[in-house]
């Protein structure tokens, strides 16, 4: 046998380079509960600044999606009330970001195009005032809403927490499992945009019949975590540059064309006519007509998100929209071309703004979520797949600046710690805007009877600028 070459060894060695940052990154689809995602295992609702988690990690093949490629948004009066113009526009900015990514199926193989660490940058003037960015945190919830759940905190989870027989009192066996995949091999994974993370096991019993596998970075100076969609990622005084290699590589799998699942239509669409692609039109046809018709769908490849005017803001009415698109589906082992309607009557995500303290925990916000079923399939199936249905209301805390004192010494101002304030700041030198913000608020209350703010070429429906 003839000795490696240097030459051979070098062409080796950039391969499994490549092969291993192939394997560093990862993403959690997810959905509603499941019978045996139980609080004693630490699923579901946990009080947290960011807002509680509203279902739970799902294995491939059984993830919740979006399958309508336009998604409408609009603002109540309450949220312009608090956070005017500049408010508005951090949640532009937000849907800016997700409007910009090509359709899923053109990103490159290795995802290289995306960052993996370093997407979140810190301005210091803005942590010096407490501040949580409004724009990425409302990017977090898109990236949600859209079907991926906190990868770094999911990476490992429990199955499984038994009381071991004739034992003392909180001594328990542990089932431990992933859910948490590599969007190149789809394979699970223990890494999450290159960093790599193990697990301790955590039981707070017997002050709480709950335990939980918590994942620890192998590496104790890495910053963690790092995806937009991690439920606790945003930092005070931080702001995301966009998503992550792994939040684009999780939204490829789920968006992909050809990632077939049994779905049935939104509650508000309907089904135009069903033909083949590779058949010529019949004009003189009449289109057969049925609502949230359960079939073989392939994923959108990429979602729109368009501003419109909701009926609560400045005294307008919503006026109807109507979508018509299409989608391929698969019947009798072959794709035809569905076109789908959707009459759309109100926003299909509502952002808000109220007082929700609630201590001991007092979160930033709260947001809904609609899993809706896919008739018999999912009686047999209750883990998924299944559909995110369009609506969402999202309610931003305005509570305000908030400070906390404890018995028995820390009882004034300056021995006070502070809650979150919501901001909007990038890496400019300009100041953060804190809010609330008079003079943003001041400005919208100004263009309340302008009329060239409605611009109804769109469909005859509205397209403001707020």
């Amino acid at each position: 046998m003839r000795p490696m070459t240097l030459m051979s060894k070098t062409v080796l060695a950039l391969a499994g380079a490549v092969l291993l940052a192939n394997s560093v990154a990862a993403f959690t689809p997810w959905g509603p509960l499941e019978s045996w995602q139980t609080s004693d295992l630490d699923y579901g609702a946990r009080p947290i600044q960011g807002g509680a988690e509203l279902g739970g990690p799902k294995n491939l093949g059984e993830e919740w999606r979006i399958n309508t490629p336009i998604i409408t948004y609009g603002f109540d009066f309450s949220f312009l009330d608090y956070f005017g113009t500049n408010g508005v526009k951090a949640i532009d900015d937000a849907m800016g970001i997700l409007n910009r990514l090509p359709a899923v199926s053109r990103t490159r193989p290795d995802l290289s195009e995306y960052l993996q660490d370093g997407n979140q940058r810190i301005k210091q003037s803005a942590q010096a005032l407490n501040l949580f960015d409004l724009k990425s945190e409302s990017l977090h919830i898109l990236v949600e809403h859209m079907g991926l759940f906190s990868a770094d905190t999911h990476v490992f989870d429990l199955r499984a927490r038994l009381t071991i027989p004739n034992s003392p009192p909180c001594f328990f066996n542990y089932y431990v499992i992933g859910r948490n995949f590599d969007p190149i091999t789809w394979e699970p994974s223990h890494y999450v945009n290159g960093v790599l993370y193990t697990y301790t096991i955590q039981d707070e019993c017997p002050v709480r019949q709950v335990g939980d596998a918590v994942e620890v970075p192998v590496d104790p100076t890495a910053i963690t975590p790092t995806a937009v969609s991690a439920l606790t990622g945003l930092q005070v005084g931080g702001f995301y540059l966009g998503l992550t290699r792994d939040d684009v590589g999780g939204l490829r799998y789920l968006y992909r064309h050809d990632n077939y699942n049994n779905e049935i239509l939104p509650a508000d669409a309907t089904m135009v006519q069903i033909q083949s692609p590779f058949t010529p039109v019949n004009i003189f046809a009449t289109n057969t007509t049925a609502t949230n018709t359960l079939a073989l769908r392939g994923g959108v490849e990429h979602i729109k998100f368009i501003k419109t005017r909701f009926g609560s803001d400045l005294g307008t009415t919503f006026q109807p929209m109507l979508f018509t698109y299409n989608q391929l589906i698969v019947t009798n082992f072959h794709l035809v071309n569905q076109t789908v309607r959707r009459r759309i009557t109100r926003p299909d995500i509502i952002f808000a703004a109220a007082d929700i303290t609630a201590p001991p925990a007092v979160p930033s916000l709260d947001r809904s979520v609609n899993f809706s079923t896919n008739g018999n399939v999912s009686v047999v199936n209750i883990a998924g797949p299944g559909n995110i249905a369009p609506q969402m209301l999202v309610t931003f805390n305005k509570v305000g600046p908030m400070l906390f004192n404890a018995n028995p010494v820390f009882l004034d101002e300056q021995s006070a710690t502070s809650g979150f304030v919501w901001g909007s700041f990038d890496g400019t030198t300009n100041d953060p805007v804190v809010y609330p913000q008079g003079s943003s608020i001041r400005a919208l209350e100004a263009q309340v009877l302008d009329p060239s703010l409605i611009n109804t070429n769109f469909g005859g429906g509205f397209n403001p600028t707020f």
